[in-house]
């Protein structure tokens, strides 16, 4: 059937499929937009909620593995009066967000309950927020089937349902259709080699964490869990305090150590195949476990929508993304069919808000959408630019995504409707340091009702700036860049604090943006801050700084260090003596790095230079693997035989670093390889001629090229002391500060 343009409409019933948290916002601003005659939610189970009302009873996991989004959706795991429908929570789950964002615009949690609240808390949350609406809603109803139609210039949509309380089924038709089922049904469990006939042969030992209840099941068990997102350490850490002991972690991506501390796992690399008469997995290492009772597979899910597999073209293949979709929300060919939800790794509740608000203005002709084919090219871009990610945002993606849609609603023609929630400056900081505190929640024994009880306090930029405030009265520069060590319970960070003047007008987040991207110094491998948003963010204005950030974090008895790249323009940087203060600091503190770096005035020139500093720092790190990687890209003739010679001597007397460690190493380099930018751009800034500098002024007026190489080496040191050896030397408070003297 041909596509539908891109209006206007002609909307009077809406149906809204699924009671979950995006359901239920659509219903309100629905409502809100007072141009509807008609709504109707349907929803399978007894209860509002979606994924967040419980079922103690799993639902069975016979499809292993489970590639299709094709397959059946799930029967209730209880029937009788009130079926109820399988949902992935598991008893002891907290969200991995702080309620302060997590919430609607307009409904708070409890402000005495937990920063991060249970599964519970926010079932209730949600049943209270849905008391303006249920009389709305379709109780233990399912969609079977959703239709279109065409009826005149309009598109129209049969919509087939079942009572489950009496097997009565309906037909009703609606002008435009909510698809807000969820993407927590259809279970992933990846097609490995030997799956089918393991499972046949050990029924039960594979499972997906949508089956994971409590911890208490695996107790003296041999458990493998494999995937380390959220949920994949979450559920390994509660597990690890009653199996056998180490629990097996499955990783493509090496764990924050500090992550990985909390969760009591050994981590193993992906598994290469199954090995059936010995119960058992290789890995691609080659490492073989035997005699496992538990493989969970923390997998995640695909998409899938059983009632509309009429829709031609169809909205999904692999079930990695759907298909012909503007914004992640409109479909494009019949744009009164919408599916809120999709975004992952990004705040669902706000976001379901901002979504909902937009099509109910549309639906009311009061805002416009752009013509079929600009959706479509924005769709190809959108796809071409995220690849198989397609619906996966970026850190702080979703803080984007409701500033863009709520200037999108605030163009509407009407001043009908609910305003759509959009972050303040504090709670797009929350965004981005809620990982970190997360972890320091869980550490501290699920307690906090606050981040301020964590040890979380958001300073205002106007804070940094007067606290910046030199003592001859000047005002700081545009950028200030500040370098702390701190030393919590979960290990010491790294932190990198950056603040600038409102004529910035620099992304709010980008703070916590930084610290979120900010592994333990106890990480192995490297951890890279390189963001295209970070960069976006100051490159928006002419003057701005640009840099770029390593954080390269070696294993145990060589090397550890820090690089960061520091640029500013003549007008924002002119002096270096903060510069050589900072090399006299360090020389002053020789344990902690290679002595040749300070006594050598040469090598440290090159440290500076732009074009061999980083061929040069990967020789001192004396790492065999990195050396072996930055000089693939960096080293060439003219690189000055002393650095040539550290290389050699690099290679000869590298320490090997475990099976383990070389896997995990690795795997960093990949993701180096991927994100990682270590030179800049040209330099485009005026000539420096007639400009006075310092006297000291030894470094260039055009540019500062800044590397600074501190903090411990761990050299002669075990990882079982790791922590309170960082510890000793964090408590002298270190705090480096760059700005205009």
């Amino acid at each position: 059937m041909g596509s539908v343009g891109s209006g206007p409409f002609d909307v009077k019933r809406v149906a809204i499929i699924g009671a979950g948290p995006c359901g239920l916002s659509a219903a309100k601003y629905l409502l809100a937009q007072r141009a509807f005659e008609s709504v109707v939610v349907f929803e399978q189970n007894p209860e509002v909620g979606g994924v967040w009302y419980y079922s103690r009873q799993p639902a069975d996991n016979s499809q292993v593995p489970q590639v299709s989004p094709f397959y059946p959706p799930d029967p209730p795991v209880k029937s009788g009066d009130k079926p109820v429908f399988a949902s992935p929570m598991y008893e002891l789950l907290h969200t991995n967000i702080p309620w302060t964002i997590m919430k609607y615009g307009d409904s708070d949690f409890p402000h005495d309950g937990l920063i991060f609240p249970s599964r519970a808390a926010v079932q209730e949350y949600l049943v209270d927020y849905s008391q303006d609406v249920r009389h709305l809603v379709r109780f233990s109803t399912q969609v079977r089937s959703v239709a279109l139609r065409r009826e005149g210039l309009h598109d129209r949509w049969d919509v087939e349902t079942e009572n489950l309380l009496d097997g009565q089924k309906s037909k009703d038709t609606f002008d435009a259709v909510v698809v807000a089922n969820g993407h927590y049904a259809t279970t992933h469990i990846p097609d490995v080699k030997n799956i089918r006939e393991f499972n046949a042969t050990h029924p039960g030992v594979i499972s997906h964490s949508k089956s994971y209840r409590v911890p208490e099941d695996y107790a003296g068990k041999k458990v493998l869990v494999v995937g380390n997102a959220a949920s994949g350490l979450d559920i390994a850490s509660q597990i690890s305090r009653h199996c056998k002991s180490p629990l097996l972690l499955s990783v493509h991506e090496p764990t924050p150590e500090e992550n990985l501390a909390h969760v009591g796992a050994e981590e193993v690399p992906a598994i290469e195949e199954f090995l059936v008469e010995e119960r058992g997995v290789r890995f691609l290492n080659g490492r073989v476990e035997k005699d496992l009772d538990a493989i969970l597979y923390c997998t995640g899910y695909l998409f899938t929508f059983p009632f509309l597999e009429t829709l031609t073209p169809g909205l999904v293949s692999d079930g990695r993304r759907v298909y012909g979709l503007y914004k992640h929300l409109f479909h494009i060919g019949h744009p009164t069919l919408v599916f809120p939800g999709l975004p992952i790794k990004v705040v669902p509740f706000p976001v379901s808000e901002a979504q909902a608000a937009i099509f109910a203005r549309v639906w009311s002709n009061t805002l416009e959408l752009p013509p079929a084919k600009e959706m479509s090219r924005w769709e190809e871009e959108e796809a071409e630019r995220r690849g198989k990610a397609f619906h996966v945002f970026p850190k702080l993606g979703d803080a984007d995504y409701l500033d863009e849609f709520h200037e999108w609603a605030a163009k509407s023609s009407s001043g009908n409707g609910k305003e759509p929630p959009v972050w303040d400056d504090v709670q797009k900081w929350q965004r981005g340091i809620y990982v970190e505190a997360k972890l320091k929640f869980e550490l501290t024994g699920r307690k906090a009702k606050s981040l301020e009880e964590l040890g979380f306090r958001y300073q205002p930029p106007s804070e940094v700036e007067n606290d910046g405030k030199e003592r001859n009265g000047r005002s700081p520069p545009l950028i200030l860049l500040e370098l702390r060590l701190k030393s919590d319970v979960d290990g010491s960070h790294l932190r990198l604090s950056l603040q600038s003047k409102t004529n910035l007008r620099a992304r709010a987040g980008v703070h916590g943006l930084i610290l979120s991207e900010l592994d333990s110094m106890q990480s192995l491998g490297c951890a890279i801050l390189s963001h295209s948003s970070v960069y976006a963010a100051f490159n928006e204005n002419p003057k701005t700084v640009m840099f770029r950030i390593l954080l390269n974090q070696i294993p145990p008895n060589l090397m550890v260090y820090a690089a960061i790249t520091y640029e500013a323009s003549l007008e924002e940087y002119r002096s270096t003596r903060k510069l050589h203060g900072l090399f006299s600091w360090v020389s002053d503190h020789r344990n902690i790095g290679p002595p040749y770096f300070y006594e050598d005035s040469y090598l440290r020139t090159k440290l500076e230079d732009r074009s061999s500093g980083p061929a040069f720092a990967a020789s001192l790190s004396k790492t065999h693997l990195l050396v072996e990687h930055f000089t693939d890209r960096y080293l060439s003739d003219t690189l000055p035989l002393a650095a040539r010679d550290l290389f050699e001597q690099s290679q000869t007397n590298t320490e090997r670093p475990s099976e383990n460690e070389v896997f995990r190493i690795r795997r960093a380099f990949y993701r180096f390889q991927l994100h990682c930018n270590m030179t800049c751009g040209e330099d485009d800034n005026p000539d420096s001629d007639g400009q006075e500098g310092d006297e000291d002024d030894t470094v260039g007026r055009d540019r500062a090229y800044i590397f600074f190489f501190y903090f411990p080496p761990w050299v002669n040191e075990q990882l079982a002391c790791i922590q309170d050896y960082l510890e000793g030397l964090l408590s002298k408070g270190a705090h480096l500060a760059v700005h205009t003297t």
